[in-house]
């Protein structure tokens, strides 16, 4: 890196820090770290109740996927959350 991260020792750590939350790869990239603008996300924010909804309904709906509509069977697979 050619920043030289002038005696600040809490920028740099605020900096990986901010790195390891947004990267989604195993390997925090270097553009990543030098980021110095927030993060803009895609679509705007939801408000919570409807966001809180779309997730239910999202995770409901993946449940009955995995257990093929069989909701008894849902308590009794390992692949799905207690």
């Amino acid at each position: 890196m050619l920043y030289d991260w002038p005696g600040n020792v809490r920028e740099l750590e605020n900096a990986i820090e901010f790195a390891v939350a947004m990267t989604q790869h195993d390997v925090i990239a270097e553009d990543l770290v030098l980021q110095t603008k927030a993060i803009v996300p895609q679509d705007p924010l939801k408000p919570l109740k409807k966001a809180k909804e779309d997730f239910e309904r999202i995770y409901l709906i993946r449940l009955l996927e995995i257990c093929q509509g069989n909701v008894s069977r849902r308590r009794s697979s390992p692949e799905t959350p207690g």
